[in-house]
């Protein structure tokens, strides 16, 4: 070789691990599926199954805002009841223009309220129809019907009947809600062991 000719530099090869695809055959042809241990399916003593600790933490989390949602919604039934009649008297006493802005908020509250209810039912894996049926009654009817009775009277301004039908439909329909909501409370209110019983 002469000087102006170079030679080329050898590196030394760089190994890269190759990744070989597993064998899902064991030694004996068996098939080994892999795949992730299951905890749910392991059950610890006597107890039930376990449960991933991120699962059981949204499951806790759920539950307090259920407890928070009933506890409200049952200390909402006795405000609106007070409200309620407020709002009767203001019309029994011809005190017509804030006696209709408070039945507004009335009637908007109660629907909330009623909402609420729905919305806690379906959470705790409940039927609010059967919720609302209590001695023959039905919580959710007697509402219908008193707020249609409500909305009657106030179309027509009858303004001493309107104060009638708050107080002897409307106010205990709302009570019948109280009802309801402690039905759902009985059905989430957590055990011994801090699970529902």
């Amino acid at each position: 070789m002469t000087a102006g000719q170079f030679t080329p530099i050898t590196r030394p090869r760089r190994t890269t691990a190759k990744s070989r695809p597993i064998d899902p055959s064991g030694p004996r042809g068996e098939v080994h599926h892999l795949a992730p241990p299951r905890s749910a399916d392991r059950t610890k003593g006597v107890g039930g199954p376990t449960l991933d600790p991120a699962v059981r933490r949204r499951n806790e989390v759920a539950l307090d805002l259920v407890i928070d949602a009933v506890t409200t919604a049952l200390a909402s039934v006795d405000v609106l009841e007070r409200h309620a009649r407020d709002v009767a008297a203001g019309f029994r006493q011809s005190d017509v223009r804030p006696a209709r802005q408070g039945l507004t908020e009335l009637v908007q509250t109660t629907q909330t309220m009623l909402r609420l209810a729905m919305v806690t039912a379906e959470c705790s894996d409940l039927q609010i129809a059967a919720l609302c049926q209590q001695d023959g009654a039905t919580a959710d009817e007697d509402m219908r019907d008193a707020v249609d009775h409500v909305i009657a009277c106030q179309m027509a301004c009858e303004w001493t009947s309107l104060a009638a039908v708050i107080e002897r439909e409307f106010i205990p329909a709302l009570g019948q809600w109280r009802t309801v909501f402690d039905r759902i409370a009985s059905t989430i209110d957590p055990g011994p062991e801090g699970e529902a019983a």
